[in-house]
């Protein structure tokens, strides 16, 4: 089946956000749509639209919104020009299904950012309205799923963090009386840095290549970027071993999370991401992964703006953070009541993963004309 195409810059009306990224309130009103995953909150609107959103930097993504918000400088709005002939949710999910097409023509140095022609230029199916909702119906019912599937995830995490509250105490007060050391003086940092992108060889290998975009789960063994052993023959990157911590201290995400995470893999990280490597008897590595990922927004609070205006978690502010250290026999027990929710997550994550595969391939073949509406309706 052929399907007839047109530019989507002729279709939809593209404006920006006129806002900084801090202009938002955590107690306000109104969506402040950033180019984080995640919107924050803002006391003044500034659109009242049904529209998409279009991350214009950073960790380039896009969502629907139908309401009131607001929306920093570099966040694209996107709305059709004629809903009689463009759904916006099509064109939702529709760029979805565009977004690492968006990544793969992003420019930029640290930080990448797409240009308002990235957009214009899409070439975009035009299909009868009709058709666009049976699509957007589909779509909603797999998107679903996956969302439910996110949701039991991070039920568990909030119990796996609940847990620890019980057996140990706020970190951050230390609530139980328990004995703490800085966290100096238990692991050693390692940077990460970005080989050559001009250079093939270094990125046709199995190592992976951690990112803050890979940096969406508690446990990484892959990433979506993967680079070769000359790498670190031929350049100051280091590898990684299993069981460091690691966590984002440069980027845009800090305004709200502070990713954290553990490798059950050798893996190299780019330079946002700091390893801490455990190097004391006293203290295992799971252990303290937690204990850090249970003090997120202390850690948060800490975040400062570089001079290029992205976020960054100064070093001796990490390294300074007070660790509980209780006996090892109270921290493997603690480990061991982990294990259950862990294994629980990945059942889950197991599940989201096939049908993040079926979502994906549900959308190709809605975008270029093989999907059988009625027989999967």
């Amino acid at each position: 089946m052929t399907i007839v195409t047109g530019k989507l810059g002729d279709l939809v009306n593209i404006r920006t956000g006129k806002l900084d990224v801090n202009a938002g309130s955590p107690d306000g009103q109104y969506p402040f749509f950033t180019c984080a995953k995640e919107p924050y909150k803002i006391d003044i609107y500034d659109y009242d639209c049904e529209c998409v959103l279009v991350a214009g930097n950073g960790d380039l993504n896009v969502k629907y919104f139908n309401g009131k918000f607001n929306a920093y400088q570099r966040t694209y709005i996107v709305e059709p020009k004629d809903t009689r002939k463009l759904s916006t949710k099509f064109l939702f999910f529709f760029l979805n299904s565009y977004i690492e097409k968006l990544r793969a023509n992003s420019i930029g140095g640290v930080i990448k950012y797409i240009k308002l022609n990235h957009l214009t230029d899409i070439y975009i199916p035009i299909l009868e309205l009709h058709t666009q909702d049976q699509i957007v119906k589909i779509l909603e019912q797999a998107d679903t799923l996956r969302q439910q599937c996110q949701q039991m995830e991070q039920e568990l995490n909030a119990l796996a963090q609940s847990v620890f509250l019980d057996m140990f105490g706020d970190p951050v007060t230390n609530s139980h009386n328990l004995k703490s050391v800085k966290l100096s003086e238990l692991v050693s940092v390692t940077s990460g840095a970005t080989p050559s992108t001009t250079n093939d060889e270094y990125w046709s290998g199995d190592y992976p290549w951690v990112s803050p975009k890979d940096m969406k789960k508690n446990y990484i063994s892959d990433s979506i970027d993967h680079i070769s052993e000359m790498v670190f023959e031929k350049t100051t990157l280091k590898k990684i071993i299993p069981d460091s911590i690691l966590i984002v201290v440069r980027g845009m995400i800090l305004v709200h999370t502070v990713p954290i995470a553990m490798n059950k893999t050798t893996i190299a990280i780019n330079q946002d991401i700091k390893s801490l490597v455990v190097i004391n008897d006293s203290i295992i590595p799971f252990f303290l992964f937690w204990c850090l990922k249970c003090q997120e927004k202390h850690i948060l609070s800490k975040v400062s703006t570089a001079a290029h205006g992205t976020k960054k978690l100064d070093m001796e502010d990490l390294v300074n953070l007070e660790i509980l250290l209780p006996e090892k026999s109270e921290q493997n027990a603690f480990y061991e009541k982990i294990q259950i929710c862990d294994n629980q997550i990945n059942i889950y994550l197991d599940y989201k993963s096939k049908i993040d595969i079926l979502f994906s391939a549900l959308m190709q073949k809605a975008f270029n004309g093989h999907l059988n509406i009625e027989a999967v309706a």
